[in-house]
């Protein structure tokens, strides 16, 4: 969908923003945003907000509106919002979505509206990113969130974060992990779902208590997860080795036994398999976690006006 949006935007003359495949500008004297929604960024919502004399522009106001097929609309407030579903053609997205901006902007000329901003104030509006979502926002109200921005960055910096409790709180959260790793180990659940689990739990702990996260504590997670997984792969492959011997091995002979009793089963290729599974999924789920949680922490802060 963000190909079809892209070719929109230069069928409509308007921008084009790489960084959120989004489309933007200002098309028949109205600020239009155009972007993906829905699972696997599959439909595209344009957005628009118009007022009439300094109030909403009521929908049964408009000319009647022949919207093209797939396409459906509402209005919010002062805000207009078409929902253009995903076709499997390129090319018919494209002519939906210029269709559909052409179509409406038309319809709010006829009707007397005017360009405004999410807040109503009309006049000239520009897209911005800010935490993570669109804005569409006048001058006024640019200036006014900027200053609310910089407010929250001071109060962000002022919170230090704290490793030694964010350590104990890793801690806790792997045993929580480890303990969900070798429950879903006895449903024969694979260990797949075990070792995110167990990669997410670490993250979450550390940030629950050290309340910030850092790229330097990131890296130092990410080592501590390859140390955990490993110990809880080895520890839930143990309690097989155990129930296998039928109690015959204490479980610290078990543990040590291990491998010698996959190789007695030539099984070894299943262990070594299981290994690889838990610690890419472990390990992987802690990353997307730390990297997760280092963006989160940029955009609660970033306010990024759209081709820029």
């Amino acid at each position: 969908m963000k190909k079809a949006i892209q070719a929109a935007a230069e069928q409509l003359r308007i921008h084009y923003d790489t960084k959120t495949g989004a489309g933007f500008g200002t098309y028949n004297g109205y600020t239009v945003l155009i972007h993906t929604v829905g699972g696997e960024n599959k439909d595209a919502e344009i957005l628009f907000y118009v007022s009439k004399n300094g109030s909403q522009l009521s929908h049964s106001e408009l000319p009647p509106v022949r919207l093209p097929a797939d396409t459906s609309g509402m209005a919010v407030g002062y805000a207009y919002v078409i929902t253009v579903r995903g076709a499997k053609k390129r090319q018919d997205n494209t002519d939906r979505i210029v269709l559909a901006v052409i179509g409406m902007t038309d319809a709010f000329a006829a009707a007397g509206g005017v360009n405004c901003d999410r807040y109503g104030a009309e006049g000239i509006s520009e897209v911005y990113y800010v935490k993570g979502e669109f804005a569409i926002l006048g001058m006024e109200a640019e200036a006014k969130l900027r200053a609310e921005m910089h407010a929250a960055s001071v109060e962000a910096e002022s919170i230090k974060e704290n490793p030694f409790l964010g350590i104990v709180g890793a801690i806790l959260g792997s045993l929580v992990g480890v303990g969900l790793f070798l429950l879903l180990g006895r449903l024969n659940v694979v260990s797949v779902v075990g070792g995110l689990l167990l990669g997410i739990g670490i993250v979450f702990g550390y940030r629950k208590l050290g309340r910030k996260l850092s790229i330097p504590s990131g890296i130092l997670l990410t080592i501590l997860s390859v140390l955990i997984t490993y110990a809880a792969f080895r520890l839930d492959a143990a309690i097989d080795v155990h129930k296998a011997w039928e109690g015959t091995l204490t479980f610290p002979e078990s543990i040590k036994m291990t491998k010698y009793t996959f190789e007695l089963a030539k099984s070894m290729s299943t262990y070594y398999g299981n290994l690889i599974l838990t610690m890419v999924c472990g390990v992987g789920g802690s990353v997307a976690c730390v990297w997760g949680a280092v963006q989160e922490e940029k955009e609660k802060l970033s306010m990024r006006k759209l081709g820029q």
